[in-house]
C-alpha cells in the first residue's frame, strides 16, 4: 500500500448504526483513508458539502448507502452531479444492496464505485485497504 503525508478525508453516510461502527474501525485500520465525519441521512450531507466547500474537513472521497431516509444515496448523487463544484468529489456507493437495477442506476448517475457491503469485519478491512491503495494512487498526487 502507497503510504501518504497526507490523509484520504472520507465522509460515511449511512443511517445503520452497526455499520456505521464497523466502518469505523475498519477505515481506521486503512491508511491514508481517514475518517472525517459520519452522516446518517442525505440531507444532513450534502448541507455540510454545500455550505463547507473549503472547510478542513471537507472530504476526498464520499462513501454513500442507498437506502437511508430523508434522502437517499441515488436523490443524493443526482444532487452532488448536479453542483459545478461538488460534482467532481468522488463517490463510492457502499451498500448491501446486489441488484442490477442499483448498480446500473448508480453508475448512470455518475458514481466513481459500487460495492457491495461485506458481511464479515475482516473482509470489510481488505475492501477498505483495497480502496485505499487504488485512491491513494489517483488522489495522492492532487494532495501532495
Amino acid at each position: 500500500m502507497t503510504e501518504s503525508k497526507n490523509p484520504i478525508k472520507v465522509i460515511l453516510v449511512d443511517d445503520s448504526e452497526d455499520d456505521v461502527l464497523m466502518m469505523t474501525e475498519a477505515l481506521r485500520d486503512s491508511p491514508p483513508l481517514k475518517l472525517t465525519r459520519v452522516y446518517g441521512n442525505g440531507r444532513d450531507t450534502l448541507h455540510f458539502l454545500k455550505n463547507n466547500l473549503h472547510d478542513d474537513d471537507f472530504p476526498n472521497i464520499l462513501l454513500l448507502d442507498i437506502n437511508m431516509p430523508k434522502m437517499n444515496g441515488f436523490d443524493v448523487l443526482s444532487s452532488l452531479k448536479e453542483h459545478a463544484v461538488l460534482r467532481q468529489l468522488p463517490v463510492i456507493l457502499l451498500t448491501t444492496s446486489n441488484r442490477h437495477e442499483d448498480v446500473t442506476m448508480a453508475y448512470e448517475l455518475g458514481a466513481n464505485s459500487y460495492i457491495q457491503k461485506p458481511f464479515e469485519y475482516e473482509t470489510l478491512v481488505e475492501t477498505m485497504q483495497k480502496l485505499a491503495d487504488y485512491w491513494s494512487h489517483i488522489l495522492l498526487p492532487t494532495l501532495a
